[in-house]
């Protein structure tokens, strides 16, 4: 037991482990907490990008009004699609969620989109459209690339759901009205 107790008792020793752990306890506190993932785009430049590659998802909220549910199941709701916007990234996306109940796993594929006008001194007119297919799938979020939106311009943005968007007579389920 004396042998093993030996280093202990050398002065050398115990320098070497009270620095060792003093320099463990130092290099813990200085390592920094991973970054949250930061918005890489603002305004134009997030036109046609992914919000939750561009960082532009988090802290996004459901612009005002614009949730629309597109089918229900036994008075809950199926899929809705919902118009997303992010202060940070000035920009807008169309979310679809489907929850699990919603088949949609026959017939066509189906389609979400984006549209972004601006007035200019004839009129409307479309600056951006972004697509999205959706997959033949049993639930899940799906979301368009995103258009640039500046509050207080003269722009205007709405969203739409195609059932079978390879189909020319297959309505459009749009929001009732454009957001400004």
């Amino acid at each position: 037991m004396a042998t093993q107790d030996f280093w202990f008792k050398r002065p050398l020793a115990r320098l070497g482990i009270t620095a060792t752990l003093a320099l463990g306890s130092v290099a813990v506190a200085v390592l920094p907490s991973s970054p949250a993932l930061a918005a890489s785009c603002s305004g134009s430049s997030c036109r046609g990008r992914d919000p939750q590659s561009a960082g532009c998802s988090p802290g996004a909220v459901t612009v005002s009004d614009s949730y629309t549910v597109l089918n229900s199941h036994n008075g809950w709701t199926a899929f809705a699609m919902e118009m997303r916007g992010s202060s940070t990234c000035k920009a807008r996306w169309v979310r679809l969620t489907n929850d699990s109940t919603t088949d949609m796993s026959y017939g066509p594929v189906s389609e979400i989109r984006i549209e972004r006008q601006i007035i200019s001194p004839y009129g409307w007119f479309t600056a951006d459209i972004y697509r999205k297919q959706i997959p033949l799938n049993n639930g899940g979020s799906w979301w368009s690339a995103m258009v640039e939106n500046t509050p207080g311009a003269d722009d205007r943005d709405r969203i739409c759901y195609k059932w079978a968007y390879t189909d020319p007579d297959s309505a459009s389920i749009c929001t009732s009205g454009w957001y400004y």
